[in-house]
């Protein structure tokens, strides 16, 4: 199977899981990428772009977010009772700003000690948390650039 038909497949299937959670029609679902700059060396990895929203999954975010998760120190898990992704960063307790908290299906999350508004809720997609990227980098303070040509998210430090 070549790389565009895999692609191709996988968005399929996606898009199927999408329609079965009734959550988005299948032509609103597109591939994208989002380049991170903030952690000191740069990440690339793929997205979606739902309702012209670019979702990313927990590994995505975890790249993007200014400070690292380390299983030893930090701590990124997903209750699936709830369906709710927490995520505490190494600065954790002493940081309240490395903490997020957000619910499928919910259209606000907890990003350290404020509640913001996601506009667009996340999204479980075959047993993977896909949340709105720009939501939670404004939260942090980060810059995000959009080039719609490329379909590309770049996230940086701000200067």
């Amino acid at each position: 199977m070549t790389k565009i038909q895999w692609k191709r497949l996988t968005m399929f299937v996606l898009a199927i899981g999408l329609i079965g959670a009734g959550t988005v029609q299948a032509e609103e679902i597109q591939s994208s990428t989002v380049h991170s700059l903030v952690k000191g060396r740069p990440a690339a990895f793929g997205a979606l772009l739902i309702e012209d929203r670019t979702y990313v999954d927990v590994k995505g975010l975890l790249d993007c977010l200014p400070y690292h998760v380390l299983s030893s120190k930090g701590l990124a898990s997903f209750n699936n009772e709830t369906k709710t992704l927490y995520v505490q960063g190494i600065p954790y307790p002493d940081d309240p700003s490395a903490y997020i908290e957000i619910r499928v299906g919910d259209e606000t999350a907890q990003v350290g000690d404020e509640r913001i508004e996601l506009v667009h809720p996340a999204v479980l997609i075959d047993d993977h948390i896909y949340l709105p990227l720009r939501p939670v980098v404004e939260a942090y303070g980060l810059g995000l650039e959009w080039d719609s040509k490329t379909k590309t998210a770049t996230v940086s430090l701000l200067r």
